[in-house]
C-alpha cells in the first residue's frame, strides 16, 4: 500500500502547525499576571493594577507621603486631572490632555504596550 505525497505533506504542515502552536502558547506568550505595579508617564507615583485575562482592573495609585489611595479632581477648562491625597491634602499629579476616563485609558494603554514588549520586566 503505498502513502501519496500529498498525504504526507498535509500530514507534515498539520504536525508543524501544531508544534508552532504549541510553542507559542508555552515559550512565546508572554504571562503578565506578575507585572502589577510602575511608574507610568514620568509620574513619581507608582501605579497599581490587577489582570483579568488581557483586561486591567483596580486600576489606582497611593500617596508617596502616608500610602493612602489617591482620589482626582477634573479641570475641564485646561484638560488636565489632578490626582492628590485626602489625608495629607497634597497633590501627588497631574496628567495633561483630557478627563479622567482619557487619564485612566492612557494610563491603561502604557500598561499593555510595556507588557506586549517585555519592558517592564527591566523595571522590577
Amino acid at each position: 500500500m503505498k502513502i501519496s505525497d500529498s498525504f504526507i505533506i498535509y500530514t507534515l504542515l498539520i504536525t508543524l502547525t501544531i508544534t508552532l502552536y504549541v510553542c507559542y502558547i508555552f515559550f512565546w506568550k508572554k504571562d503578565n499576571c506578575n507585572y502589577t505595579k510602575d511608574n507610568l508617564l514620568n509620574t513619581q507615583n507608582p501605579w497599581y493594577w490587577e489582570w483579568d485575562k488581557e483586561n486591567i482592573k483596580t486600576l489606582h495609585s497611593k500617596c508617596s507621603k502616608c500610602e493612602n489611595l489617591l482620589v482626582y479632581d477634573e479641570n475641564k477648562y485646561n484638560s488636565r486631572v489632578f490626582f492628590y491625597c485626602p489625608s495629607c491634602n497634597s497633590q501627588e499629579m497631574a496628567i495633561k490632555g483630557g478627563n479622567y476616563e482619557y487619564s485612566q485609558f492612557i494610563i491603561e494603554r502604557e500598561i499593555k504596550r510595556k507588557a506586549k514588549i517585555g519592558k517592564y520586566k527591566k523595571l522590577n
